[in-house]
């Protein structure tokens, strides 16, 4: 099937091929014998070892230790809510891009097809990444003093943060030179203006609700369209 090419270095022929060059004390083993004996089809394979490199406990460890560090920064322990927003950006987006399984994401995400089992890994990795998150945010949006304006759930608000989060780090792997970031977290943090954008649309000081959806707030203060002074030939002469 061709939306598994970018799955090749998965296969189970792969796997013999390396299982068979194995150095002691490990045991070698020819042939595709015990993967035919153990799934009954080669998709079940692939989607049963995705399910395993996407779960939780192959995430770096340290990982977890640094969330809950940046999750500090936002809830209290950097006074200037700006500068920790700053400062969780730019080290979450270095995170991600070291992280092995990010780069095996983008791979699995542009070869999938509709119907296999590599959305429903993509899903629960999602999952399992953005909870933790939805709880600081929810943390900090009270500790900092403020409310989620009118049409956004914690939801809506941590899937637009990743979304940024990840669009960035796949910039900055592509081209490191684009200054995505810079050398500190308040240097060229292109991703820190983004993320500072968002909680200045969709967070309101606590107890004092403009009742407006960004979208009506935005069209509130919107001026009237000026007239072109120059209008656009479409004639074709």
């Amino acid at each position: 099937k061709p939306y598994w090419s970018g799955l090749r270095f998965l296969t189970e022929r792969a796997l013999s091929r390396e299982m068979e060059n194995l150095e002691p004390p490990f045991l070698r083993q020819k042939g595709d014998g015990p993967y035919r004996a153990t799934w009954a089809s080669h998709d079940d394979y692939l989607n049963d070892l995705l399910t395993f490199l996407f779960h939780a406990m192959n995430y770096d460890p340290q990982y977890g230790a640094d969330l809950e560090t940046r999750g500090d920064w936002l809830i209290s322990t950097e006074a200037s809510f700006a500068n920790a927003l700053d400062r969780a950006i730019f080290h979450e987006l270095q995170a991600i891009c070291r992280m092995p399984l990010f780069r095996l994401q983008l791979i699995m995400v542009a070869t999938a097809d509709r119907n296999d089992g590599i959305h429903d890994a993509i899903a629960n990795n999602y999952a399992g990444a953005l909870d933790p998150w939805k709880k600081i945010y929810e943390a900090t949006i009270a500790a900092r003093g403020y409310q989620l304006r009118k049409g956004i759930t914690i939801e809506q608000f941590a899937n637009i943060l990743a979304a940024i989060t990840e669009g960035f780090a796949v910039h900055h792997l592509g081209d490191p030179a684009a200054n995505i970031i810079g050398a500190s977290p308040t240097e060229d943090n292109l991703a820190g203006m983004a993320v500072l954008a968002v909680m200045n649309s969709f967070l309101e000081p606590a107890g004092e609700s403009s009742g407006l959806t960004l979208r009506e707030e935005f069209e509130r203060y919107a001026p009237a369209p000026r007239a072109a002074e120059h209008t656009i030939d479409h004639s074709g002469d």
